[in-house]
């Protein structure tokens, strides 16, 4: 195997093998003041064996691929169990799926993260603005709600919003007033009912 070279990109015509892998510098004679610095990945050497195309020597009686009739089959599909080549075969999740059923597995994977609520999404803003609004129809609720919302809210501040569309702290900060407005009123009426215990 020949030794890979750079061509100076000075004087383009001086070529310079690269004997070893990694970072290193050249001097070429046209300009002895310009250094060349390369790198020189260790995977250029490496021999990649590229699968076959397909195995199309296929033995009488051996199964052939759906797609691919001249083609052996080295698979059976998870999901519709058809027989697929080894360009037809997909890995997903320890199974082997043909194509089309893999692309009906990406698809139904994207419906169940779009679809309203999506696969266990749990939107924390929307929790901490419900156990703050919610017991303003209920008030005596509240005493529970109110540092509920505010812990809700302290606590995934920082948590990115699990949902497809952006969204912002703006819920975050109103719960978290609506829940200290709340608490400052239990606080109130507290001291109200002791002064007029007393």
């Amino acid at each position: 195997m020949s030794l890979p070279e750079i061509t100076c990109p000075v004087c383009h015509k001086i070529k310079f093998p690269l004997a070893r892998p990694g970072r290193g510098e050249q001097v070429c004679p046209c300009s002895k003041k310009k250094r060349i610095q390369f790198h020189r990945f260790p995977a250029y050497e490496r021999v990649t064996v590229l699968p076959s195309v397909a195995d199309t020597g296929f033995v009488e009686g051996a199964s052939t691929c759906f797609h691919h009739p001249n083609h052996k089959a080295v698979a059976v599909c998870a999901d519709c169990g058809v027989f697929v080549c080894s360009l037809c075969v997909v890995e997903d999740r320890g199974d082997s799926v043909c194509l089309s059923c893999f692309a009906k597995r990406q698809q139904n994977a994207l419906k169940v993260d779009a679809a309203p609520g999506g696969a266990k999404r749990i939107v924390y803003d929307n929790l901490a603005l419900m156990l703050a609004v919610v017991p303003v129809l209920f008030f005596w609720a509240s005493i529970l709600t109110a540092p509920a919302a505010l812990f809700v809210v302290i606590r995934y501040w920082n948590r990115h919003p699990c949902s497809v569309v952006p969204r912002t702290r703006a819920r975050f900060v109103f719960a978290a007033l609506l829940a200290l407005a709340q608490i400052t009123g239990w606080v109130f009426f507290f001291i109200a009912l002791m002064e007029n215990m007393v």
